[in-house]
């Protein structure tokens, strides 16, 4: 407990008081638990914690309401809605919607700009699948300096952004928005792996599969390889084991095994 209390950040001056007093007692019972511990059964000792930990006060963090009222439900809901997004908890949602609420005018009104005009232009190309505010198709599409016979698959946007700044690649993309997951309930046709495999039938001679290597991106692959089976296209897969600059004692066993099966002849 005295870990976690330390981990708490420091509430409003006008709670501190009444915070501090109301789990003061709290705490002696804790320790009065602890200490009678002992010589008792768990499931009993179980019991009695729970009864204990019922009595303290909701931590200051995501649903820091206090009996002072001075949250209001729309920061809260601000608080809430940030927490979701990738990357970020309670205390980070925390963070960003204070530090929004302190630059009104710097930080939260251009923020809100940006975000309508996304909203109004950004949509996602009909023939790749990725971000864009053209009209019709994305600038990779339509930059014709391209080769249109070689087309790279990957999950999202941010693959495609790291493989072109890598500039490796120079042929063309198709955005999936996702890999195969039975447990959130995403299949073929949440992926539209058949339009996918309708354009691989249109002049394409090879399909690299960039996917990551998790199961459900191994899973996209085979699924997505066994569809194109009845086509004339060439199916490769990214290579896989000893990253650059990456030393053997530092690398897990799974990637030392791929690394090992993927081996290739020095010339």
């Amino acid at each position: 407990w005295r870990r976690a209390a330390r981990e708490q950040e420091r509430p409003p001056q006008d709670v501190t008081r009444y915070r501090h007093k109301a789990n003061a007692s709290v705490m002696n019972a804790i320790v009065a638990a602890f200490g009678g511990a002992r010589g008792k059964d768990n499931a009993i000792i179980s019991r009695e914690m729970q009864a204990i930990v019922a009595q303290l006060e909701p931590s200051y963090g995501m649903n820091f309401l206090f009996k002072t009222g001075a949250v209001v439900d729309d920061l809260e809901a601000l608080i809430q809605r940030i927490s979701r997004l990738p990357g970020l908890g309670p205390r980070s949602a925390q963070r960003i919607a204070l530090h929004l609420l302190k630059r009104k005018e710097r930080e939260l009104i251009p923020l809100q700009a940006a975000l309508m005009r996304v909203i109004d232009t950004v949509h996602t190309c009909p023939k790749c699948g990725a971000f864009t505010t053209e009209k019709d198709a994305c600038a990779l599409c339509q930059d014709e300096k391209r080769d249109r016979t070689r087309l790279c698959v990957v999950e999202d946007m941010a693959d495609l952004w790291a493989i072109e700044r890598a500039r490796c690649f120079s042929g063309q993309y198709y955005v999936l928005g996702g890999v195969l997951s039975a447990l959130d309930g995403i299949g073929p046709e949440e992926l539209h792996l058949d339009k996918l495999i309708t354009r691989c039938s249109m002049g394409i001679e090879e399909v690299i599969l960039a996917l990551g290597a998790t199961l459900e991106g191994q899973t996209t692959i085979h699924y997505i390889k066994t569809q194109l089976a009845s086509l004339r296209v060439r199916v490769s897969v990214l290579a896989r084991g000893m990253p650059v600059g990456g030393e053997v004692d530092y690398l897990d066993e799974g990637t030392i095994h791929t690394a090992f099966q993927a081996r290739c002849t020095l010339e």
